[in-house]
């Protein structure tokens, strides 16, 4: 798994002004909606199509599982439910040793080549944190990836004398 995702309205539903209004105003789990809202397809709702798969860099999570508070209301769906896309990378280096005994007897010319994210993994970032609009309608930017946490596959090569 990855890094927790809170979800927020991104308008202030309760008009309390707190910490910056609606980002800390969460969306009410719909009734009977789904725990899990990042598996499985979307049922669809105003602005979804029904279908869609979740999970991915398009719709890692349902938005139409999500409804908006009544005013004045802070939202029953609990900070940090839904977990972000996990990071895997792999590095590989090699080292290799040369001699140089004509330099002096500890003398030797090091190569190296070091390989950062060798099998070019995309990790991804978190998505749109904000399923609903002011309307109640699923914001089209909800559960979508724009964006990588590192970068793709680099490679870097050095030779040292050492003497």
């Amino acid at each position: 798994t990855g890094n927790p995702l809170g979800l927020s309205l991104g308008f202030d539903r309760t008009n309390s002004r707190v910490r910056g209004g609606g980002l800390s105003d969460r969306p009410d789990l719909k009734p009977g909606g789904n725990n899990n809202p990042s598996s499985g397809t979307t049922a669809g709702c105003l602005g979804v199509a029904a279908g869609r798969k979740l999970g991915t860099p398009d719709m890692w999570y349902d938005p139409c599982q999500f409804v908006v508070p009544p005013v004045g209301y802070f939202g029953n769906l609990a900070r940090l439910t839904l977990f972000g896309p996990g990071l895997a990378t792999f590095d590989f280096s090699v080292v290799k040793n040369t001699r140089l005994p004509w330099i002096s007897e500890a003398a030797s010319l090091q190569f190296r080549a070091e390989f950062f994210n060798l099998l070019n993994r995309a990790n991804f970032s978190l998505p749109f944190n904000q399923p609903l609009t002011a309307s109640g309608a699923a914001d089209s930017r909800a559960g979508r990836i724009d964006r990588t946490n590192t970068a793709s596959r680099q490679m870097q090569f050095a030779m040292k004398l050492v003497f």
